[in-house]
């Protein structure tokens, strides 16, 4: 009998719990439908056109001759010598 009791009042505890979240949700929904007809006002009378936004492209910064190199020696398997080196780098030979 306690057991019935106890489960009983639990139930009924839990039921509470659920009106008291579905009434917050009904008003929550109460106020999301009046601000969406008013927004749907808006729209119909002040329509704006949209504008592209413009990109912007940053321009990148040329590799120093350390890193060129740096790129050379690390691409190569076997090893590279001093004169392909200055063969591959764009500014010439050093």
């Amino acid at each position: 009998m306690k057991q019935l009791k106890r489960s009983l009042q639990a139930i009924s505890k839990d039921l509470k719990s659920l009106t008291l979240r579905t009434e917050k949700v009904i008003k929550l929904l109460g106020k999301l439908e009046k601000g969406q007809t008013k927004a749907g006002v808006r729209k119909k009378t002040g329509a704006k056109s949209v504008v592209p936004k413009r990109v912007i492209t940053k321009k990148g910064k040329s590799p120093s001759a350390t890193e060129t190199v740096l790129k050379i020696i690390m691409r190569s398997k076997k090893g590279v010598g001093t004169a392909a080196i200055q063969e591959k780098t764009p500014n010439g030979p050093y």
